[in-house]
């Protein structure tokens, strides 16, 4: 049985190991505090056996950031199979907001994830590598969705040629994660009025963020 190395297209992960990362999913969902969820629980929910989970992975470290990162790619990849009923750029760009606020909505495991690109701790650190080695072996998801909805834009004349890809796709990916971020962050309604101040409401911020996707990338 061989160790588990983060680096493995979701579609030849051990059915095992999925498992284990939709039983992190779920307690995450009920309120689980990543920073001192057990093994043990993840199991017992999972119905494998410690001794199971230890020889696919090392830590408890692994397990958690490896299942959120597979939660992660397979959002990616369902949003890339609705994407295809869309035929323009912009459609396309209000899709990716929209399964954005649908996860910001139902599930805790998008909020652990904003956490974790900022978090200096060991599951952070952790988090970053992965994804990086992920990015470097092509096999990231959210960056491959993103890429295909740019190379697409081009080649349909709607996106500008000049503007390098590379460029595009991680302008893209950092303004998703802006509008989460705002999403998580912005204080209810009833907190802003009380402190006298306003702040822009999320369909603002989303408008604002998507024409300036807009105006960028979009050819004449």
């Amino acid at each position: 049985m061989a160790k588990i190395t983060g680096k493995e297209p979701m579609e030849r992960l051990p059915a095992k190991a999925v498992r284990l990362y939709r039983a992190v999913a779920a307690l995450i969902a009920e309120g689980a505090d990543v920073g001192t969820l057990k093994v043990a629980q993840i199991t017992e929910r999972a119905g494998i056996g410690k001794g199971t989970a230890y020889a696919y992975f090392d830590t408890r470290e692994e397990i958690i950031v490896y299942a959120l990162i597979f939660f992660m790619e397979e959002t990616a990849k369902k949003l890339e199979e609705e994407i295809e009923e869309k035929e323009k750029f912009a459609e396309k760009m209000e899709l990716c907001m929209d399964v954005a606020e649908r996860q910001m909505q139902k599930g805790a495991c998008l909020l652990c994830l904003i956490n974790l690109l900022l978090e200096s701790s060991e599951m952070g650190t952790l988090f970053r590598s992965i994804l990086e080695e992920r990015k470097k072996a092509g096999i990231c998801q959210p960056e491959l969705t993103c890429r295909k909805i740019i190379k697409k834009g081009i080649m349909d004349g709607e996106i500008r040629r000049e503007l390098p890809v590379d460029y595009m796709v991680y302008v893209l990916l950092t303004k998703l994660a802006a509008y989460m971020a705002y999403m998580f962050h912005r204080k209810p309604e009833t907190e802003q009025n009380e402190a006298g101040k306003t702040e822009l409401s999320v369909q603002e911020f989303r408008k604002y963020l998507l024409q300036g996707i807009l105006e960028e990338f979009q050819a004449e």
